[in-house]
Formats: C-alpha cells, structure tokens, sequence
C-alpha cells in the first residue's frame, strides 16, 4: 500500500503510514528485528521522496550503521543502505559528502563483489552520474 501510495502522489499519507509500521515493529518486534529495518527503510524512502531531505538523510545514516551491526560492513544490504544515504545526502545539498560516499562504494563494491558485479556497476554509474550532475 506504502508504494502504491507514493505512486499516487499521496505522499504525505505514506508518510504518516510508514511512520506507524515503525513504531508498530519496534513495539511488536524490537527495535533490533530485521523486518523493523526494514520497515524503518520504507520510511526513509517515503521521507526521501516527499523531499523531506533533512529527515530522511538521518534515517538512511541510521539504517547504514544498523545494517552494518546487524550483517556487517561487506553486506549488500549494508552496501545498499550507504548508497542511499550518499544519494540523500546529495539531496540534501551535501556534495561533497555525497561524492566522498559514492567513491567509498565504488572501492568497497569493487572489492567485495568484483568489477563486474551488476551492483558494482550500477554503484559506478550512480556516482558518475552524480558527479556530473554537480
């Protein structure tokens, strides 16, 4: 319903229900359960397309450092997650955080999945592509 409800442009609405499967999973689950994570990343990707930037860059760093507790920091998950904050934090107007954090992924992408791992490659793009955007 979360993504049919950003398709909608119900954003606010999304929001606000995200907001409330996280405090649902903390409370049914624990604070520390994978699908709370997961959850917790449903909301920071509503936050990120509301444009609520600020907000959301928080979220996605949280997510990056409980990602790398939970499954540590070679972890395509863990991976993904600081991939979404470099991109919310160029969002949010931090360039040169935004870069610093891409590069990082190229690195360690290369280095733990190969060169030519489609993850790598789609990293690679990204940062090329933010790099020439800013």
């Amino acid at each position: 319903m979360l993504s049919w409800l950003r398709s909608t442009d119900r954003l606010e609405e999304a929001v606000v229900d995200a907001r409330v499967l996280v405090e649902d999973c903390e409370r049914i689950l624990g604070a520390a359960h994978p699908l709370t994570l997961d959850a917790r990343v449903t909301l920071a990707s509503c936050l990120t397309t509301a444009g609520l930037l600020v907000e959301a860059t928080a979220a996605w760093e949280q997510i990056a450092t409980d990602r790398a507790a939970l499954h540590g920091p070679d972890h395509p998950e863990t991976l993904d997650a600081r991939s979404s904050l470099a991109a919310a934090r160029g969002r949010a107007g931090d360039d040169a955080g935004a870069a610093r954090e891409f590069e990082k992924l190229v690195q360690d992408r290369t280095r733990i999945q190969g060169a030519e791992h489609p993850a790598t490659l789609r990293e690679r793009s990204v940062m090329l592509a933010w790099l020439g955007e800013t």
